[in-house]
């Protein structure tokens, strides 16, 4: 496959055409291990740390033809391949697991005969399985003297092991960004040459440990595909917090859904064997209101290993006075020689950094897709002396719709600005405005990059709707047509969450509750056909430009009409055409096309259109249904 570059804020081709990069994030389940069976909602699967396997992630190889080609026949041509820390080192630190490096790296080998370019997407959700995500191998907890298992009875970290069904709501597992065992990893693995110097493992710094060990696991990878040129880049690491860092530890922070509302202080008292009252949260309409006071770890369990010692008691950050738990060092966190300290400047983009160095060695034209943090979207800027060649890859999703499962096409929230939005029109424009500020920010603080949307999708598992064979998913059509939209008006790429191909109607991406796969084997009808599993298949599955010959300055499709229009400024010093996909399923009966100059060429089995045109100038292509 040609390679791809950066130019002017386009990823481009080797004939200079400016590309739209439109895919899906492959898959789910690769969060969990296949061996033993890592589902979340199975309670033992946190019972096994060393003795594991990924191979099957994210399909095993016989069903790899069947799943590549249908993603090609929806159009898309890019996928965010995920994979995890845990699944490369689970063992123990530097015992790498050749077998699924070799395996992972066949599927990759061929996403590109089907035509995909790839980019490896590092996952990680609140830093591993025993705080609630996925990501970081069991040992990382270990090693610094935690023992996961009292990790939910200390309020530590919320997980569906322990709490399915009677106390596990929809996306719960966020709220562990701000419990103990996540706060602790993170601030340890971005921070922890700053705010706990005396933490060692092995006679290493723990920063410099963990950091280590990541970037090495990672490299693996990159060695093995670095003869690959479809394999475009790498991600940073994803949806990455900074734990404590930043926050005062006396605060109780907010958190997307009511609940807990612990302190940092609070988590750190209560990790250390006390009971400690903290608020707790009813959600009243769209707001959060004081429901009274809840006691944890009545049973004074620890979560510090026997003979592990307290790495912030003995950081001075708190101590016990006359048998009372004293806060000594409220700011600890948020100051470093009395200078306020930010986590995405001063900690994740160093990381950053560091990480595509390391990455470059095996592929030394990787572009690096950055996630700014996840509350910052546009918080974080980046110029070209401080990291080359990168691609905003920030995250956007619908949060109302995210987190209540339900889709209001007359209601939206803006999560990070906490504005709200009326009525079809204006959800429709806060979407625009939203995903416009993100391409926004790329071009003023990222050195005009190009943005890709990492991560955007919706909930099959709607509240109160249900799932069956028969399901028309019109709520969620509507919901994607929407979020399309935005993208096609912004003029930027996206890559949707996500296609799992193990996904049931029952436990969805076998992960945590969620449900936001565009396909499950329980819609599954007719093996023969390979539209059949999808959901909602019309709402993504649209004409878009893929290819231009010049710079693309407006692009929409009318998903009732069947419209798609494309205006462009032509370069006449390409031969190579202008490529728009135009699916069948939007046009059934076919369609007619209309270009201002040049010739159409139509490939009806790769569901294309070629237009060839010299003329310099705006140019307007326009597609309508018969």
């Amino acid at each position: 496959m040609p390679a791809i570059h950066i130019q002017d804020g386009w990823f481009c081709d080797e004939a200079g055409r400016r590309m739209l990069l439109r895919g899906v994030n492959l898959g789910g389940s690769n969060k969990v291990p296949t061996t033993p069976n890592g589902a979340t909602h199975l309670p033992d699967s946190l019972d096994h740390t060393t003795d594991i396997s990924f191979i099957g992630r994210p399909f095993p190889l016989e069903d790899a033809d069947e799943h590549f080609a249908r993603l090609r026949a929806w159009g898309f041509n890019v996928l965010r391949m995920l994979t995890t820390w845990e699944a490369i080192e689970h063992a123990g630190p530097g015992q790498y697991d050749t077998a699924y490096l070799d395996w992972y790296t066949e599927i990759v080998r061929r996403a590109g005969d089907y035509g995909f370019y790839v980019f490896i997407d590092p996952h990680q959700d609140v830093w591993g399985r025993w705080s609630g995500g996925d990501g970081a191998p069991h040992w990382t907890y270990t090693a610094v003297g935690l023992n996961p298992t009292t990790f939910d009875a200390t309020e530590a970290a919320i997980t569906m092991q322990r709490r399915y069904p009677h106390d596990y709501r929809p996306m719960i597992w966020a709220s562990n960004t701000n419990r103990f065992a996540a706060s602790t990893m993170f601030t340890l693995f971005f921070g922890g040459n700053d705010f706990t110097p005396h933490v060692h493992i092995n006679g290493e710094p723990v920063q410099d440990f963990l950091q280590r060990h990541f970037i090495a696991a990672m490299c693996q990878l990159a060695e093995r595909v670095r003869s690959m040129p479809h394999v475009i880049g790498f991600g940073g690491l994803n949806e990455a917090s900074g734990g404590y860092i930043g926050w005062r530890l006396d605060e109780n922070v907010l958190t997307p859904l009511a609940g807990l509302r612990i302190s940092g202080f609070q988590g750190m008292v209560a990790a250390s064997g006390y009971s400690v009252q903290v608020p707790f949260y009813r959600q009243i309409a769209m707001f959060q209101v004081l429901g009274g006071y809840q006691t944890i770890n009545a049973d004074h369990q620890t979560v510090w290993q026997a003979g592990a010692s307290d790495i912030w008691r003995e950081a001075g950050i708190w101590d016990i006075q006359n048998d009372i738990p004293i806060l000594l060092k409220p700011e600890h966190f948020r100051l470093i020689d009395g200078r306020p300290v930010r986590f995405d400047e001063d900690y994740l983009k160093p990381f950053i950094c560091t990480f595509a160095q390391h990455i470059r060695q095996f592929l030394p034209d990787a572009i690096m897709f950055v996630e700014n943090e996840i509350l910052r979207p546009t918080g974080m800027a980046w110029g070209d002396h401080e990291l080359p060649n990168i691609a905003n890859a920030t995250h956007w999703y619908d949060g109302l719709t995210l987190f209540s499962k339900r889709y209001l096409p007359w209601l939206t929230l803006d999560v990070i600005t906490r504005k709200i939005s009326f009525g079809a029109n204006g959800n429709q424009k806060a979407f625009i405005r939203q995903i416009g500020d993100i391409k926004q920010h790329s071009i003023r603080h990222m050195g005009n990059c190009p943005t890709l949307i990492g991560e955007f999708g919706v909930p099959y598992d709607l509240a109160g709707y249900e799932l069956t064979p028969t399901s028309t998913f019109i709520p969620h059509i509507q919901a994607l047509t929407n979020y399309y939209n935005a993208l096609d008006a912004n003029l930027v790429n996206a890559t949707q969450w996500n296609y799992t191909a193990d996904n049931d109607n029952q436990w969805g991406d076998q992960w945590n509750t969620e449900d936001l796969s565009i396909w499950s084997r329980s819609q599954q009808t007719n093996v023969n056909d390979v539209n059949s599993g999808a959901r909602g298949l019309l709402g993504f599955c649209r004409p878009y430009a893929r290819r231009t010959a010049g710079t693309p300055i407006h692009m929409r499709f009318d998903r009732e009409s069947g419209l798609f229009e494309l205006y462009y400024v032509c370069d006449p010093a390409g031969s190579e055409p202008t490529e728009i996909y135009v699916p069948r399923m939007q046009y059934p009966d076919g369609y007619t096309i209309d270009a201002s100059s040049g010739r159409a060429v139509h490939d009806s089995d790769q569901q294309l259109v070629y237009v060839y045109s010299t003329q310099s100038g705006e140019q307007r292509i326009t597609i309508r249904r018969r």
